[in-house]
Parts: C-alpha cells; sequence; structure tokens
C-alpha cells in the first residue's frame, strides 16, 4: 500500500509540474504579455519547456516501470 501512495505521489507531482510549465508555455504564446521580471522571453520560455520535457520525462518513466516499482 505504501508503495502505491509513493507512486501517486510521484505521479502526481511531476503531472503538477508538467500542467504549470505547460500553462505558462501557453501564456507566452497566446498572450504574447511582456512581464517586467522575465526581460529575457526567450531564455524564460526555454526555461519553461526544459521544465515541461523534464516532467513528462518523468512521468514516461513512471508508467514504464510502474510494474518494476510497485509490483502491480
Amino acid at each position: 500500500m505504501i508503495k502505491e501512495k509513493l507512486y501517486d505521489a510521484l505521479y502526481d507531482r511531476y503531472k503538477a509540474k508538467q500542467s504549470e510549465a505547460l500553462c505558462n508555455i501557453q501564456v507566452y504564446f497566446r498572450q504574447g504579455v511582456g512581464v517586467s521580471d522575465h526581460p529575457n522571453t526567450v531564455k524564460t520560455v526555454a526555461k519553461l519547456i526544459e521544465d515541461y520535457a523534464d516532467a513528462t520525462e518523468h512521468l514516461k518513466i513512471l508508467k514504464e516501470n510502474r510494474y518494476e516499482f510497485v509490483g502491480q
């Protein structure tokens, strides 16, 4: 049971990071807002894409190895 809870917590963590990064990427592309805290928009969006890719890769690893991690 603890294995499943740990798996679910990790899955939720990376899914939330993926969703947050995607939301922010969409804001930059769709809204085109300029934020004074982020004068280098390209660098900021590149970092968001890295965050999205990282979370997506972690989710893929979790999904592909669920049986090995949890045993079900």
